[in-house]
């Protein structure tokens, strides 16, 4: 199994990251992120056989408070691969930050792998993704970028143990454990 744990938002905030991604559309061409993939990864696990996955559902219930967390988004960014962009929508979450470094910890603790880069708490809104003016040059896409206005709060209202299957026509995501904040 490919697992990852999440965090998830309200519908609401769902909606407005697909009015983003409905206008990077009109801007842009790639492979958007379906709205039912909507989801910010806390920690990518990779490969993982199902009785480890038992472990790191019993280090989520120790380890994610079942309170009310907070996100702020900020702005629109990318990183960049080649002449593609994976661009998202990313801010600020010292508790989302928080949980993510315990869980961490707990599962290096225990021997469980994970991916360690460091932690930008963002949703993907598109992978390679090309802008459509073919004159835009690095700086203008920035700007660009820079001027949609993004910045708003919302809550987190469950983080959970996914797994991902990769299909064809992009990835399938199912929810194998979940805690309500």
């Amino acid at each position: 199994m490919r697992l990852f744990i999440a965090a998830h938002f309200p519908e609401e905030t769902n909606q407005r990251l697909l009015e983003f991604n409905n206008f990077l559309k009109e801007n842009a061409r790639g492979n958007f992120t379906k709205p039912q993939n909507l989801h910010m990864t806390l920690i990518f696990l990779g490969e993982t056989d199902s009785k480890t996955a038992d472990k790191i559902v019993k280090i989520m219930e120790n380890t994610i408070p079942n309170h009310p967390v907070t996100m702020k988004f900020e702005k629109i960014g990318r990183f960049k691969r080649g002449n593609e962009s994976l661009v998202w929508a990313g801010g600020d979450s010292q508790k989302l930050s928080e949980i993510h470094q315990q869980l961490s910890t707990e599962l290096q603790n225990t021997g469980i792998n994970q991916d360690l880069k460091k932690f930008v708490p963002h949703v993907t809104l598109g992978r390679r993704i090309q802008f459509k003016t073919p004159s835009r040059n690095e700086k203008e896409i920035d700007e660009f970028l820079a001027s949609i206005n993004a910045e708003f709060e919302t809550s987190i209202s469950k983080i959970s143990l996914m797994e991902s299957e990769l299909t064809s026509t992009g990835p399938n995501y199912k929810e194998l454990f979940t805690i309500i904040l």
